[in-house]
């Protein structure tokens, strides 16, 4: 109950040190925004603090609890200096803002791999990118904005799950409510190159994992990972890996044999 409380209270005003009724001291990190639900890091490193036991006092006094054996226990407690505090309160910070991206990464997971199990996965993409925030936001680049990596992060993830899904710079950013060259500027920023490159990477990398399987042809394969004409396919695969599809399946092949 104590953590439950810790984590409320942190979530509300922020990365704070907060004392249980027994006069324990822990850190609590946020690793939630105030509107959602109260997400918080704790720091397992339990200490005491300067000038502490008089709440203590008073909070066993008022709990019945007996004194000599609650200050012993008190006494115990690490009492760590300023600069194990100050380490300490930024690992914490580490933590927090990990959970953070691990939760929200969970959460478009989930909700992209709702959009792509329906019938239309680029329609699906159009609505859920065109009710979001950032539709809205100013036009200019902000390499540091948190809802613009936020779009580029969806987009990626989507390209992850489903790179023969036939997406373009123009619909997605029509979708995103931003231009395409602002679209443009914004993915590579984020994404270190340009929509398209790392669209084919994707498109690759899905290709030699399927080109594993010796019961697909690579016409299939080709339409596996977005390309209609099998040798245009034959054409990016050999331009990205420096062997045509078939001679990298029979390389493979004759290393694993």
């Amino acid at each position: 109950m104590c953590h439950i409380m810790m984590a409320v209270a942190a979530c509300s005003g922020g990365p704070t040190e907060q004392m249980c009724h027994a006069g324990a001291s822990v850190l609590v990190c946020p690793a939630s925004d105030p509107a959602a639900e109260s997400m918080a890091v704790l720091s397992s490193c339990i200490y005491s603090s300067d000038g502490s036991w008089d709440v203590v006092r008073q909070r066993g006094e008022k709990l019945g609890i007996d004194l000599k054996r609650l200050r012993k226990a008190f006494l115990k407690l690490p009492r760590p200096d300023a600069g194990q505090l100050r380490i300490l309160k930024m690992a914490m910070q580490v933590m927090s803002y990990a959970l953070r991206e691990v939760h929200q990464n969970w959460l478009l997971s989930n909700r992209l791999g709702d959009a792509t199990r329906r019938q239309d996965p680029v329609g699906n993409l159009t609505k859920f990118l065109s009710n979001t925030t950032w539709a809205n936001s100013p036009r200019r680049p902000s390499p540091g904005g948190r809802g613009k990596s936020l779009l580029v992060r969806v987009v990626s993830e989507l390209v992850q799950q489903r790179p023969d899904m036939p997406l373009t710079v123009k619909e997605l950013a029509a979708a995103a409510g931003l231009t395409p060259n602002h679209f443009t500027t914004l993915f590579r920023i984020h994404a270190g190159s340009s929509f398209n490159e790392y669209l084919t990477k994707q498109r690759i990398a899905r290709a030699q994992k399927l080109l594993l399987n010796p019961t697909l042809s690579i016409n299939e394969i080709a339409r596996l990972t977005g390309y209609d004409d099998p040798g245009y396919f034959t054409r990016r695969f050999h331009q990205e890996t420096g062997l045509s599809p078939r001679d990298w399946r029979n390389h493979k092949a004759g290393v694993e044999t």
